[in-house]
Order: structure tokens, then C-alpha cells, then sequence
């Protein structure tokens, strides 16, 4: 694999950042003949009991079964975070059903860059392997968890064609999903431990200082922090970088530093301007940011740096890429400070395998199309047991789809609040006394 030759600091502010090379087949020649041949597939590699019918409802918020899909996103990522592999299937075959495909790749992309990291050095390679693959065997739009079938031949409007609308019931999509779930959540984890930032060093004070450390001339750091204290903040993280032995540690400071100081800005009412860079992979819109400048100074370190750690670092780029918008830069810099502590690791490519646990692998594999049918069996169940508690009237508020007028209840100050339950304390009161009553009560007159 070849590399590109290092950044000049000092070039232009259009420039390509590293890339896999993939070839992109053309769409227009290759669409149908891949339908026509991926249609025969999933007949033959699924048997009919194992198909997925149920269609989700248009209502965003909420999972093919009526669960909050928040809730279930964050009930995925803890089971793959603590390693259990049961509910992470589970729930990962549920969100896929309900159309979240890409939420599913984006929570394991985090975890990979937050916990995994170091402790499987080789699982972005791994990742980004069968990702490629599987959008090569179903070419997939990078934005669809399911994707209906064209209509413009007569061979897809035949009735057995029809039935397989979606990729829920493509063989490759499911091996896909089971794999890199498994592969993630038996990896080892451990959270990243990240330097603090204290608010009162959240000034231009403390970066004036710290930029005079690493020698950038005072007169520079003067004029740029009253034009556009970002450029200052580049250069010190590229400092840290380009050191002799890198100052790693130094750079993520400065990178946290920067998330909090633009937060303190934007509370202001003011941001921190970012020139529009052309990126491959990225959309336009979401390439002004200030993280691909990062980026260009970890790839400027590159050449310091032998083939492995190399080969590395662009994967964990790679990874980076997937699907990116400027709303979950948060959840991916864990990964830019993955390739950064790369830089000063002694790693070889000598490394223990990724897969853990190789039976549990075997399990899931083999289980998969299960998972599907578990669900489909609930989703019927749930569905019968909903019709059979519906009333067998006619013009019934439940079959007109009419839900019935509950009476409102009378609003009750608070006088007639606390009236009320000293009436039900006294009451009771009474009922626990009522074997007084025996007792003759007293004659008033004397």
C-alpha cells in the first residue's frame, strides 16, 4: 500500500488527505444487474422461515416494536460496553429492523476510538475491511439501513420478486451486522483516561503563555490572537505533534482545551471561523471544521513513523470519515486521539488475533437469521394479543381508529385539597375507634 508523501505546513488550503483506494463501480451499468443476481441470492441463502415481513411504522422516534429508539441506542451501547453479546444481537437486530442501520455503525465506530483503541490496535483494520466489502456486495447508499428494489423492469414486478424489498432479508447485510457486533463487544475495553481542563485556564492568557513555551514568536501569537485565536491554538497542537518525541499528551489537552474555549465563545454569541477544505469522502458542508487541520498535523508526522503505525493511523482516518457530519464530532474524536497515541506506542504488528472467544464468534454467525425470526414470532404475538383485547362492536371508538373522550378531572385548589384529607384522616380515625362507641357518653346537663 502506498503512502502520501507528508503536508507542508505552509501549503494552500486546499488539500487531499490520505485515502484508501476503492474503486467506485459505476452505478448506472452495475444497479440492475446486481438486483437481478441479489434477488436469486436471498431466495437461496435464506430459507422462507427465516424472511423478515414486518414494516416499520413512519414515526422516527420510536422502534419496530413501539420502543423509544433512544432507549434502545442506549441500551445497545451498554451491552456492547459490558461485553454482553446476547442483548447487543438483540437489540442491534432490532434497531437494524426498524431502519437504523447507521446509528448501529456509528455507536461501534465510538466505542472502538473510546474503549477498545490500543487493546485490539488492529480492529480498525479489521472494521474498515468488512465495511468495504459489505458495501461492495449490496451497495448500500451511505445513509440507508434498508433500500427498496427498482421498478423499472418487469422483472421486478413479479410476485416472488416483490416479496424481497429489503436488505433486512439480504444474507450479507445480517452476516455483516452479527460480525462486527461480535467483534467489538468481545474485544477488551478500557475507557481512555483523558487529561482535565480547568475553567480557569480558559483564556487567551494561559494560551499566550503556552504558546511562547514551543516557541512561536511573540509577535505572531500577539497579532493572531486579535485577528483569530484558532490559528494559535492549530499551531500549538501541530507543535506538540511535530516535537522530537511527541508531546501526545499535550496535544489531546489542547484539543479538550479547544472544545471547552468554543463552547465559552459560543455562549457569547461569537464562533471561531474555519476556511472550508476539500476532503474526499466528506460532503462540502461539513468540511469547514477545525478537526481536519488536526488531522493534517498527524498526517505530517507520518513520516517519522514505520509502515505499521502508518498503515494504522489512516485506518483510524478511514474509520473517522465514515458517515461524518459536524453534529457527532464528539462522539469521534476518541478516534483522533486513538491515531494521536498511536504516534508513541510500541506496537509491532505482531499482535495478539482480533477475535476473542472464537466459539462465540461461531454462535453468532450461526444464530443470526434466528434473531430475525425471534423477533418476527414477538412482533406477531404482540400484534394478536393487541387484536384480541379490541371490543367486537361495531362502530367501536377502537376499530373506528377513535380514541375515546376521558373525562377531565375538576381542577382542586389547595384549601379544598387539605379539607379533603383531613376529612379522609378523620374518617379513619372514627373506623379505628369505633369500639369506644360502647362506652355510655357523658350527660351535658351537670
Amino acid at each position: 500500500m502506498s503512502f502520501h508523501s507528508p503536508f507542508i505546513p505552509d501549503n494552500a488550503d486546499n488539500f487531499t488527505l490520505p485515502t484508501l483506494s476503492i474503486r467506485k463501480p459505476d452505478k448506472s451499468i452495475s444497479i440492475n444487474r446486481y438486483f437481478v443476481g441479489h434477488v436469486y441470492s436471498m431466495v437461496s441463502t435464506i430459507p422462507k422461515n427465516y424472511l423478515f415481513w414486518y414494516k416499520k411504522q413512519p414515526n422516527k422516534s420510536l422502534t419496530i416494536s413501539g420502543e423509544s429508539k433512544a432507549h434502545l441506542l442506549l441500551t445497545f451501547r451498554n451491552a456492547v460496553l459490558q461485553s454482553n453479546l446476547g442483548l447487543a444481537c438483540k437489540t442491534g437486530v432490532e434497531l437494524h429492523c426498524s431502519g437504523y442501520f447507521q446509528e448501529i455503525i456509528n455507536i461501534l465506530i465510538e466505542i472502538i476510538g473510546s474503549h477498545v483503541h490500543i487493546h485490539n490496535p488492529n480492529i480498525p483494520l479489521r472494521f474498515l475491511e468488512r465495511y468495504n466489502r459489505f458495501k461492495r456486495q449490496i451497495k448500500l447508499p451511505p445513509n440507508a439501513g434498508t433500500i427498496d428494489f427498482p421498478d423499472n423492469e418487469l422483472f421486478f414486478k413479479r410476485p416472488e420478486v416483490l416479496e424481497y424489498k429489503y436488505t433486512l432479508n439480504c444474507q450479507p447485510v445480517r452476516n455483516f451486522l452479527s460480525e462486527i457486533i461480535s467483534t467489538i463487544t468481545l474485544s477488551h475495553q478500557k475507557e481512555t483516561m483523558l487529561p482535565k481542563i480547568d475553567n480557569k485556564n480558559l483564556n487567551q492568557n494561559h494560551l499566550y503563555v503556552e504558546a511562547i513555551k514551543l516557541n512561536i514568536p511573540k509577535a505572531v501569537v500577539k497579532k493572531e490572537l486579535l485577528k483569530n485565536e484558532l490559528k494559535i491554538i492549530l499551531e500549538v497542537i501541530k507543535k506538540c505533534l511535530l516535537h522530537k518525541v511527541s508531546k501526545t499528551q499535550d496535544a489531546i489537552y489542547w484539543i479538550l482545551w479547544l472544545i471547552k474555549y468554543e463552547g465559552k465563545i459560543k455562549r457569547k454569541g461569537e464562533k471561531l471561523p474555519c476556511k472550508t477544505l476539500k476532503i474526499e469522502g466528506v460532503p462540502k458542508e461539513h468540511t469547514n471544521h477545525w478537526v481536519w487541520y488536526i488531522w493534517k498535523s498527524v498526517f505530517t508526522r507520518l513520516s517519522h513513523c514505520n509502515y505499521f503505525k502508518k498503515k494504522q493511523i489512516i485506518n483510524i482516518y478511514e474509520l473517522f470519515k465514515i458517515d461524518f457530519t459536524k453534529t457527532i464530532i464528539k462522539q469521534r474524536l476518541p478516534l483522533l486521539f486513538f491515531a494521536i497515541q498511536m504516534i508513541n506506542y510500541n506496537v509491532s504488528n505482531l499482535l495478539p488475533a482480533i477475535l476473542n472467544n472464537l466459539h462465540l464468534h461461531i454462535q453468532v454467525y450461526s444464530n443470526i437469521n434466528t434473531l430475525y425470526r425471534n423477533l418476527q414470532i414477538r412482533l406477531a404475538r404482540k400484534s394478536w394479543i393487541q387484536i384480541a383485547r379490541q371490543p367486537l362492536i361495531k362502530n367501536s371508538p377502537v376499530i373506528n381508529n377513535i380514541k375515546p373522550r376521558q373525562p377531565q378531572k375538576p381542577k382542586i385548589s389547595k384549601k379544598q385539597k387539605k379539607e379533603m384529607e383531613y376529612k379522609k384522616h378523620m374518617t379513619t380515625l372514627n373506623k379505628k375507634l369505633e369500639y369506644l362507641d360502647i362506652i355510655p357518653k357523658a350527660n351535658n346537663y351537670f
